[in-house]
């Protein structure tokens, strides 16, 4: 097995990040098993055995974090010759191979095995006017190598981020037109807002306000709250909103309420 190189850049990534820690866990394998140009046998069965020899992780399980790790542009699931094949993404190593048994994407002409032509567009023919909130963010699909740390914030991912880790809120069951159109504006409101990663913080922000989580009543306390102009920049800006109250640790909880749900 050839030696890989990890860099720092790999744990500041926000596509890293992005994924589950298991999805990670096993980007990290299939670094070490794949060829010298950073393509592997992608049968789920294979990867489970050559990658997670022994551990005890069902095929269900590999597939979920593949799926993840497509999704976030960290690895290339197509076919060529009617096998299987990833292809790592951004792949930097050093071999000394000439050659690979398995054709780099380009040349197999085959799109992502797990991704349909919405997901791989990033858009929605949909005329709904609510849409479910499901699933994990969806990355633009963008060319890595020149933006390999700009995560696009689409009003879906900032919903279903709200409703797995802010828990002390009501949860959005679905998108409506108005709320979307909220999400949308404050997108806009500064470049930094259009990165996903602007509301992981931002939402840890609210978390650790005391005065928003124990201060606002219970009908108050909405993703739509949050998003109103004033209260919005508040939060950004540290000043008091309501009623101060104290909550102990709140940061933890919010990394607790993360770390269970990237390891969900």
């Amino acid at each position: 097995m050839p030696n890989r190189t990890l860099r720092e850049s790999f744990v500041t990534s926000g596509q890293v990040s992005a994924v589950s820690i298991g999805a990670e866990a096993l980007l990290v394998r299939l670094m070490l098993i794949a060829d010298d140009f950073g393509r592997l046998d992608g049968r789920v069965s294979i990867v489970r055995c050559k990658a997670l020899p022994l551990r005890d992780v069902s095929a269900e399980i590999v597939e979920r974090w593949l799926v993840e790790l497509s999704e976030q542009q960290l690895i290339r699931r197509y076919s060529a010759d009617g096998l299987a094949v990833i292809a790592i993404c951004d792949w930097r190593q050093r071999g000394r191979a000439k050659a690979s048994r398995f054709p780099p994407p380009s040349e197999a002409g085959v799109a992502d095995t797990n991704l349909g032509a919405e997901e791989m567009t990033g858009s929605s023919t949909s005329t709904d006017m609510h849409s479910p909130v499901e699933g994990p963010p969806k990355v633009s699909r963008m060319p890595i190598e020149k933006h390999a740390e700009h995560i696009a914030a689409r009003p879906e991912a900032i919903v279903a981020l709200h409703n797995k880790l802010l828990t002390e809120f009501d949860q959005i069951p679905s998108l409506s037109s108005e709320l979307r159109e909220l999400i949308v504006q404050r997108i806009q409101d500064s470049p930094v807002n259009a990165d996903f990663r602007f509301w992981i913080d931002f939402f840890k922000r609210a978390l650790a306000r005391a005065d928003i989580v124990f201060g606002v009543s219970h009908k108050s306390r909405n993703l739509p709250w949050l998003l109103d102009r004033t209260n919005f920049d508040a939060i950004l800006s540290g000043k008091p909103i309501g009623v101060r109250a104290t909550l102990q640790n709140p940061t933890s909880r919010f990394e607790r309420a993360a770390s269970a749900e990237v390891n969900r």
